[in-house]
C-alpha cells in the first residue's frame, strides 16, 4: 500500500522591510521572484512525489493571488492575516514566525491521516541528491550537528506528528528572546535521525547566496 505523503511548506511572499536579527537586509528578491521561487519549490516536489500532498501555509502581509502560486498545492492557507503572525513573522526572528505558522496550521492539517510529513521551507527545492528511499523512517530526520538542525527540510512519521507540534510550541519562549530555531527546535524534539545529506538547494534571501545541503 503507497504511503500518503504530506509536505508543509512555510512561505512569505510579502513581507515588510524591516531587519532581521542577523541581516539588515530581510530579502534581495521582490515578491514576485518569491512567489515564482515557491513555485520551483512545489514543482521539484511533484517531481519526485507525483501523489504527495502539498499543503502552502503563506504567512505574508497579504494574500499571494497568482493562481499558478495557490492552484499547485493541493491546500493552500493563508495565515498572514492574523495579529500573532503578523507580530512574529515582522519580527526580527525568523524562526519564531515559522514556529507560529506552522502551529497554528494545525487545524487545517490534522485531519489529512498522511503516513509522513515533509516540512520544506518555500523557496527551497528537492535536488538530485534528494533520495526518498533514505527518508520515510520511523521517527524524525533532518542534517544535526554540534546541536544544530538545517530547517530547510526535515521529515517525520505519523506516530511523531504530536510530538513535532509540542516541540514547536516548547521553542517559543527561546525563539522570542532571538535564539535561533535551529538550536531550539532539535532540543525539543530528542532523538533525531542524522541525514548526512538532505537533497535540498536554494538562495538565502538576504544575502543571495545559493546553498545545497
Amino acid at each position: 500500500m503507497q504511503k500518503k505523503i504530506v509536505f508543509l511548506i512555510t512561505s512569505v511572499v510579502h513581507f515588510v522591510p524591516s531587519p532581521l536579527s542577523y541581516s539588515k537586509t530581510r530579502s534581495r528578491f521582490t515578491p514576485e521572484e518569491r512567489m515564482n521561487q515557491t513555485i520551483q519549490s512545489m514543482k521539484s516536489i511533484r517531481s519526485k512525489f507525483p501523489n504527495a500532498y502539498i499543503v502552502l501555509i503563506e504567512l505574508g502581509t497579504r494574500e499571494a493571488r497568482s493562481k499558478p502560486f495557490k492552484s499547485m498545492a493541493d491546500r493552500y492557507i493563508y495565515l498572514g492575516g492574523k495579529k500573532i503572525v503578523r507580530q512574529a513573522v515582522d519580527s526580527p526572528h525568523k524562526g519564531l514566525g515559522e514556529a507560529i505558522g506552522l502551529w497554528l496550521a494545525h487545524r487545517y492539517i490534522q485531519s489529512l491521516r498522511a503516513d509522513y510529513f515533509f516540512k520544506l521551507s518555500g523557496r527551497y527545492r528537492l535536488n538530485g541528491q534528494f533520495h526518498k528511499e533514505a527518508w520515510l523512517k520511523d521517527g524524525f530526520s533532518a542534517s544535526k550537528e554540534k546541536g544544530w538542525m538545517s530547517t530547510k527540510l526535515y521529515g517525520f512519521s505519523k506516530g511523531y506528528y504530536t510530538k513535532w507540534r509540542m516541540g514547536l510550541k516548547k521553542s517559543m519562549p527561546e525563539l522570542k528572546r532571538g535564539i535561533a530555531i535551529e538550536k531550539v527546535l532539535p532540543r525539543k524534539l530528542g532523538r533525531i535521525r542524522r541525514m548526512n545529506n538532505l537533497g535540498v538547494s536554494g538562495t538565502i534571501a538576504p544575502w543571495n547566496k545559493k546553498v545545497s545541503e
